[in-house]
């Protein structure tokens, strides 16, 4: 049960169509949510998107959101009985999986397949509540969240007069705490990110060890969402991916804190040649 990351890093021939080019939409999307032409319905617009048609579907383009989490995450899911998952374990594997040339080198790699940056051509909105939110005391940093209150506090500011029309949810009539919880509590969903359904952990509940194995299963592992024995404090795609990348080499059995070069084969060959080899003498027997 892998996520479909698995297969990049242990298959890294992988192409649409058993070796076409892949679906443009991925390398240009726009809109990502329901399939191609169909309009996203929300209770005042209706959008048109694209979905792409690739090795893991949306996942790929991801509505083109690239979030890690936050240290705490991680550390958390250590301190709840789960070693080799807090945030120094982690990092390497984040690293590993994309490539920021101008990033901060201590968090932000260089040499992966993934390629995370700002918009080239933004939305005028988005300089808009930057400004709003330092405006309002919020230092700019690359990942930037923020709850009910404080998105009107920012939408408040003067940064905004020119856009800003009527409050259309929750309304400006629902103010205080109560009122605003039961809002969260009724507008919000898990968007189809749920975690945690075969959780991690060295406790008697644990449905899989901290390597990832089913417990009483022989020769059987879970790699994606549902082993997170915490749901992350952000979107769940890149961590996800994160838990793929040590996945695949808890497979070829190293890990981060075994060394710092990962792992090959008798041959000198990385994890991902060898897959791709692997995959090449199966294709060729098919």
């Amino acid at each position: 049960m892998p996520h479909p990351a698995v297969g990049r890093r242990l298959h890294d021939d992988c192409r649409d169509g058993g070796g076409q080019e892949p679906d443009p939409r991925r390398s240009r999307p726009h809109h990502v949510g329901t399939p191609p032409g169909e309009p996203v319905r929300f209770p005042f617009a209706r959008l048109p998107v694209d979905a792409p048609f690739t090795v893991g579907g949306c996942s790929a383009i991801n509505a083109m959101v690239y979030l890690c989490g936050h240290r705490d995450d991680y550390d958390t899911w250590a301190r709840q009985g789960t070693s080799g998952w807090a945030f120094h374990d982690v990092l390497p594997y984040f690293r590993r999986m994309e490539s920021v040339p101008h990033g901060d080198p201590r968090f932000r790699g260089t040499t992966g397949p993934m390629r995370p940056s700002p918009a080239h051509d933004p939305n005028p909105l988005s300089a808009v509540f930057l400004a709003a939110a330092a405006a309002v005391g919020h230092p700019i940093t690359p990942d930037f969240i923020q709850g009910v209150e404080m998105a009107r506090a920012v939408v408040a500011d003067g940064a905004f007069d020119g856009w800003r029309g009527a409050e259309l949810h929750p309304g400006g009539e629902t103010t205080g705490a109560d009122d605003l919880e039961q809002f969260v509590r009724r507008a919000t969903g898990t968007y189809c990110h749920p975690v945690g359904t075969c959780a991690m952990g060295s406790g008697d509940d644990a449905v899989v060890t901290p390597d990832l194995r089913v417990r009483g299963v022989e020769n059987l592992r879970v790699i994606d969402a549902s082993v997170m024995p915490r749901i992350v404090s952000v979107n769940t795609n890149v961590p996800t991916i994160m838990i793929a990348e040590q996945g695949a080499e808890l497979i070829r059995g190293r890990t981060s804190s075994t060394s710092h070069e990962f792992a090959k084969d008798r041959q000198g060959r990385s994890l991902v040649d060898y897959f791709v080899a692997l995959a090449s003498r199966h294709r060729s027997c098919a």
